[in-house]
């Protein structure tokens, strides 16, 4: 765990694409414990990523902010990303199933035995309506569930690109309502092998929704 927090800190620095801090201040603690003189941490980069014996992925705050996280724990499928400033997620498959440390986190949402977020499906086999339930913590620290149902249909293919790498993909858009609650989801999906290289994922009321960028995936 240590090597990876150092490694993000050192040499990606958990910085966004203008070179800002990620969720707030740098994790100088961290790196300075063992480079006290470290420079500041460059821009992301494609040399960096490939150097990185870790997998990764960038997360993008709704107000602009961003962070490099590489998994740390592997818990039945379920991975726990953590940037250098021990922001965390946790993840399952291709989906946010779980925050730590950004404020008004997600507790937890139970994904589909048979959801397309979980196992990678060739996208075709997309479209479709599943229900899921979203927990957070809310008045009196109870914690309040909100059960929504999604609908997911295939948008227009094409490519983006991720840190000097394009990638083939097809849009897919989800629709989310449940009472009151209604969000809309996004995902970049590989054609034929069905991997979310880029997603737009709703995780809270206060949150809001982050993007999720694959840098490097994670290969068990």
């Amino acid at each position: 765990m240590r090597a990876a927090l150092l490694f993000l800190a050192v040499t990606l620095g958990a910085c966004s694409s203008d070179g800002t801090d990620a969720f707030g201040p740098l994790a100088s603690g961290l790196r300075d414990q063992v480079m006290p003189q470290a420079p500041e941490a460059p821009v992301v980069t494609r040399a960096a990523v490939e150097a990185s014996p870790f997998a990764l992925i960038r997360v993008r705050m709704p107000e602009g902010g961003a962070a490099v996280m590489t998994p740390l724990a592997d818990r039945g499928g379920v991975l726990t990303y953590m940037s250098a400033n021990r922001k965390s997620l946790a993840v399952t498959g291709a989906a946010v199933t779980g925050s730590h440390g950004l404020g008004g986190d997600l507790l937890w949402m139970d994904l589909p035995a048979r959801s397309p977020l979980r196992h990678a499906t060739p996208v075709q086999g997309w479209a479709g309506t599943e229900a899921r339930t979203y927990a957070h913590l809310g008045n009196n620290l109870a914690i309040a569930r909100q059960r929504v149902t999604c609908q997911r249909r295939l948008g227009p293919a094409g490519s983006i690109e991720i840190v000097g790498r394009r990638h083939a993909v097809r849009r897919v858009d989800e629709q989310c309502a449940g009472g009151a609650l209604t969000f809309r989801n996004r995902y970049w999906v590989g054609p034929a092998d069905g991997r979310v290289w880029r997603s737009e994922q709703w995780v809270s009321p206060l949150i809001g929704t982050l993007q999720i960028e694959v840098l490097k995936p994670f290969e068990r």
